[in-house]
Protein backbone atom coordinates (compact mmCIF):
# COMPACT_ATOMS: atom_id res chain seq x y z
CA UNK A 1 0.00 0.00 0.00
CA UNK A 2 2.95 2.45 0.51
CA UNK A 3 4.02 2.27 -3.00
CA UNK A 4 1.16 3.42 -4.49
CA UNK A 5 0.84 6.24 -2.09
CA UNK A 6 4.46 7.53 -1.97
CA UNK A 7 3.74 7.68 -5.60
CA UNK A 8 0.75 10.01 -5.32
CA UNK A 9 3.07 12.39 -3.22
CA UNK A 10 4.48 14.57 -5.81
CA UNK A 11 1.11 14.98 -7.06
CA UNK A 12 -0.67 16.02 -4.05
CA UNK A 13 2.28 18.38 -3.34
CA UNK A 14 1.71 20.59 -6.50
CA UNK A 15 -1.99 20.94 -5.61
CA UNK A 16 -2.07 22.12 -2.13
CA UNK A 17 0.57 24.15 -2.02
CA UNK A 18 2.40 25.49 0.99
CA UNK A 19 0.11 23.84 3.56
CA UNK A 20 0.60 20.42 1.67
CA UNK A 21 4.31 20.77 2.58
CA UNK A 22 3.03 22.16 6.28
CA UNK A 23 0.92 18.91 6.62
CA UNK A 24 3.65 16.76 5.34
CA UNK A 25 6.08 17.73 8.29
CA UNK A 26 3.60 17.46 10.86
CA UNK A 27 2.56 14.09 9.79
CA UNK A 28 6.20 12.98 9.98
CA UNK A 29 6.75 14.39 13.51
CA UNK A 30 3.63 12.68 14.25
CA UNK A 31 4.96 9.24 12.82
CA UNK A 32 8.67 9.69 14.49
CA UNK A 33 6.90 10.32 17.60
CA UNK A 34 4.49 7.40 17.46
CA UNK A 35 7.38 4.97 16.25
CA UNK A 36 9.77 6.14 19.21
CA UNK A 37 6.35 5.80 21.85
CA UNK A 38 6.12 2.43 20.57
CA UNK A 39 10.10 1.30 20.44
CA UNK A 40 10.41 2.50 23.99
CA UNK A 41 6.97 0.37 25.24
CA UNK A 42 8.22 -2.24 23.35
CA UNK A 43 11.82 -2.46 25.11
CA UNK A 44 9.96 -2.11 28.43
CA UNK A 45 7.47 -4.97 27.20
CA UNK A 46 10.55 -7.52 25.93
CA UNK A 47 12.23 -6.92 29.60
CA UNK A 48 8.87 -7.69 31.35
CA UNK A 49 8.54 -10.78 29.00
CA UNK A 50 11.23 -12.33 27.62
CA UNK A 51 9.14 -15.01 25.57
CA UNK A 52 6.40 -13.10 24.19
CA UNK A 53 6.07 -14.49 20.33
CA UNK A 54 3.77 -11.63 19.50
CA UNK A 55 4.95 -7.77 20.42
CA UNK A 56 1.81 -5.78 19.34
CA UNK A 57 -0.76 -7.54 21.76
CA UNK A 58 1.67 -8.14 24.75
CA UNK A 59 2.06 -4.28 24.20
CA UNK A 60 -1.85 -4.50 24.27
CA UNK A 61 -1.86 -6.50 27.56
CA UNK A 62 0.91 -4.66 29.64
CA UNK A 63 -1.52 -1.62 28.62
CA UNK A 64 -4.86 -2.38 28.67
CA UNK A 65 -4.76 -5.44 30.26
CA UNK A 66 -6.88 -8.53 28.03
CA UNK A 67 -9.34 -5.98 26.69
CA UNK A 68 -5.86 -4.15 24.94
CA UNK A 69 -4.64 -7.68 23.80
CA UNK A 70 -7.63 -8.34 21.86
CA UNK A 71 -8.25 -5.13 21.14
CA UNK A 72 -4.68 -5.42 19.32
CA UNK A 73 -5.81 -8.53 17.67
CA UNK A 74 -8.78 -7.06 16.25
CA UNK A 75 -7.22 -4.33 14.92
CA UNK A 76 -4.07 -6.37 13.43
CA UNK A 77 -6.45 -8.55 11.58
CA UNK A 78 -8.56 -5.90 10.19
CA UNK A 79 -5.47 -4.56 8.84
CA UNK A 80 -4.07 -7.41 7.45
CA UNK A 81 -7.59 -8.20 5.78
CA UNK A 82 -8.13 -4.67 4.31
CA UNK A 83 -4.34 -4.84 2.96
CA UNK A 84 -5.19 -8.30 1.21
CA UNK A 85 -8.88 -6.75 -0.31
CA UNK A 86 -7.14 -3.90 -1.18
CA UNK A 87 -4.60 -5.72 -3.51
CA UNK A 88 -7.35 -7.65 -5.02
CA UNK A 89 -9.36 -5.22 -5.86
CA UNK A 90 -6.20 -3.03 -7.09
CA UNK A 91 -4.81 -6.82 -9.19
CA UNK A 92 -8.73 -6.58 -10.85
CA UNK A 93 -8.76 -3.44 -11.96
CA UNK A 94 -5.36 -3.43 -13.44
CA UNK A 95 -6.45 -6.61 -15.00
CA UNK A 96 -9.45 -5.55 -16.46
CA UNK A 97 -8.08 -2.52 -18.18
CA UNK A 98 -5.53 -4.96 -19.74
CA UNK A 99 -7.97 -7.26 -20.82
CA UNK A 100 -10.05 -4.10 -22.60
CA UNK A 101 -6.49 -2.95 -23.95
CA UNK A 102 -4.57 -5.44 -25.12
CA UNK A 103 -7.27 -8.33 -26.61
CA UNK A 104 -10.08 -5.25 -26.66
CA UNK A 105 -12.39 -7.33 -24.27
CA UNK A 106 -15.46 -5.51 -23.11
CA UNK A 107 -17.34 -7.94 -21.87
CA UNK A 108 -15.07 -9.17 -18.73
CA UNK A 109 -16.37 -6.73 -16.23
CA UNK A 110 -14.29 -5.83 -12.76
CA UNK A 111 -16.39 -8.16 -10.46
CA UNK A 112 -15.45 -11.20 -12.94
CA UNK A 113 -11.99 -9.39 -12.53
CA UNK A 114 -12.08 -9.70 -8.51
CA UNK A 115 -13.22 -13.22 -8.90
CA UNK A 116 -10.35 -14.08 -10.79
CA UNK A 117 -8.11 -12.63 -8.38
CA UNK A 118 -9.40 -13.68 -5.67
CA UNK A 119 -9.04 -17.55 -6.76
CA UNK A 120 -5.36 -16.66 -7.87
CA UNK A 121 -4.42 -15.29 -4.31
CA UNK A 122 -6.42 -18.41 -2.81
CA UNK A 123 -4.61 -20.94 -4.85
CA UNK A 124 -1.07 -19.56 -4.14
CA UNK A 125 -2.00 -19.28 -0.10
CA UNK A 126 -3.25 -22.82 -0.48
CA UNK A 127 -0.52 -24.43 -2.55
CA UNK A 128 2.05 -21.70 -1.38
CA UNK A 129 5.07 -24.47 0.20
CA UNK A 130 5.32 -25.58 -3.14
CA UNK A 131 5.98 -22.23 -4.97
CA UNK A 132 9.22 -22.78 -4.42
CA UNK A 133 9.82 -24.17 -7.60
CA UNK A 134 8.70 -20.81 -9.14
CA UNK A 135 11.05 -18.72 -7.51
CA UNK A 136 13.21 -17.97 -10.42
CA UNK A 137 10.12 -15.91 -12.28
CA UNK A 138 10.95 -13.14 -9.42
Amino acid sequence: MTGSGILGVPQALAYSGYSGIVLMFLCVAVATYTGLTLSRNWMHVRDQYPRCAKPYQCIGNSAFGRVGEVSVQVCASVTLVGGCCAYILIAAQSLSRFLSIEFEVDSVGDGTCVVIMALVFLVILLFGSGMIHFSFLS
